[in-house]
């Protein structure tokens, strides 16, 4: 076995690989689909892609702020600010 890192958008090897492993990556990318799509081109047949990410479309703040919204605090240098990343899928 031998484990090969580089730049999922592009890397490619001269042979077909047995497997293409991603941890915490996808959610990283504005062209997730795209980047798989072509990882799969590089994968002998019956080869298999395996994608560890995290589901942030069930993200959620305990208790609920307003997206968009200023969070009071008690000193004005405690102020943030919220902002909920678009999430809706692109289409093809």
């Amino acid at each position: 076995m031998r484990f090969v890192e580089g730049d999922v958008r592009n890397f490619r090897e001269s042979g077909p690989f047995d497997a293409v492993i991603a941890r915490l990556l996808l959610f990283h990318l504005s062209n997730a689909v795209d980047v798989v799509r072509y990882q799969l081109g590089g994968l002998k047949p019956g080869g298999v892609v395996l994608a560890i990410d995290f589901d942030v479309g069930a993200a959620r703040a305990e208790p609920a702020v307003p997206s968009g919204t200023s969070i009071p605090a008690s000193r004005p240098h405690h102020r943030a600010r919220i902002c909920r990343p678009r999430l809706t899928p692109r289409r093809q």
